[in-house]
């Protein structure tokens, strides 16, 4: 699963799952879940995205 820290402009940061690219309105943009139970999305656009960690965790079973 892959998990990834999004930081924007404004020092705005968000965590979670990578959801994957999507366009929104014209504008490209990168859906990070960041409650997977309720399934809460937030989307950032490219345009504002400064910097993208990505972390592999491997899940157990």
């Amino acid at each position: 699963m892959d998990r990834i820290v999004v930081e924007l402009k404004g020092n705005l940061v968000f965590c979670g799952v990578d959801k994957g690219y999507f366009e929104i309105e014209g504008q490209n943009g990168i859906f990070v879940e960041t409650d997977s139970e309720y399934g809460l999305k937030v989307w950032c656009p490219e345009k504002m995205i400064e910097k993208i960690h990505r972390i592999n965790i491997k899940e157990e079973v």
